[in-house]
């Protein structure tokens, strides 16, 4: 697993294959996802359950938070 450079909302380190939930911020909603490497623009994306992606730089997500891995705890993304 890799670093992505990006802390959550509780200053816990974000990398490649975490279960994260995020809050969008118009919305409020949250949304769990899996953190993925795009090599087609080189960057790290929230890959969510419903099939949106979101950047680490994008306005849409308040906050992020981890909940887990994907090799430790792969049913937190059908929770």
């Amino acid at each position: 697993m890799q670093y992505i450079g990006c802390k959550d909302k509780n200053g816990v380190e974000i990398y490649d294959g975490y279960i994260v939930k995020i809050t969008l911020t118009e919305t409020q909603k949250t949304r769990r996802g899996e953190v993925i490497y795009y090599e087609g623009n080189a960057m790290y994306l929230v890959e969510t359950t419903m099939g949106d992606y979101f950047t680490f730089m994008s306005q849409d997500i308040k906050s992020v938070e981890v909940l887990g891995n994907i090799h430790e705890n792969k049913g937190l993304l059908n929770e």
